[in-house]
């Protein structure tokens, strides 16, 4: 390859929906929000459905047979013409983000790691400590899901790879400012390769 194919190819996020179980799929609020600012900033990304969900083939595993599915989803953006292999992201809002971080702690291909709203248990039991990437969580001060007592006593301002935005005035389900969490992570995923 080139070094001119090189500079064409795209940074890319694969954008993880949220729980399949409670309506939760690729074409969510805040996974066509996510999606539409990356690509208002140059970036690619994929948004795919877990097994069961729309016309996907399967049925709900768990989260296990969904990790699968995102790995997949990573297979095939490294395998894209015009993509930049070494520059992959992962984006999950709430279940998705409990995906996305077991993902990143252990998918070497990831660089670069941001959840919404994600769930506690997602973050405790170290899985938010393996991640050694740069990582985002982006949530609002009246999630219905995370207490910000529990969120800010968990992140370490002292650790520079641990990044988060806490958006005033917004829950879980990002009803009012899903431009504000978009925008937030489009520049967080900027900052990283730019």
């Amino acid at each position: 390859m080139s070094s001119d194919q090189d500079k064409a190819d795209q940074a890319v996020v694969v954008i993880c929906h949220p729980h399949p179980l409670f309506g939760g799929d690729m074409d969510s609020l805040v996974v066509q929000r996510i999606s539409s600012e990356l690509a208002s900033r140059g970036i690619a990304s994929l948004r795919f459905n877990y097994r069961g969900v729309a016309n996907s083939e399967g049925k709900y595993d768990d989260g296990i047979g969904e990790m699968q599915d995102l790995s997949a989803a990573i297979t095939h953006v490294c395998k894209s013409s015009g993509l930049d292999g070494d520059r992959i992201g992962v984006a999950g809002y709430s279940f998705g983000a409990s995906l996305a971080i077991e993902a990143a702690a252990t998918d070497k291909r990831i660089k670069v790691l941001a959840v919404i709203s994600p769930p506690w248990a997602g973050l405790s039991g170290g899985k938010w400590d393996r991640v050694t990437i740069p990582k985002l969580i982006v949530c609002g001060d009246s999630d219905q899901f995370l207490s910000m007592d529990d969120l800010r006593s968990f992140i370490k301002p002292t650790k520079s790879e641990n990044k988060c935005i806490i958006v005033a005035n917004e829950g879980h389900f990002w009803n009012k400012k899903s431009d504000d969490m978009a925008r937030a992570q489009s520049d967080f995923f900027v900052s990283a390769w730019y």
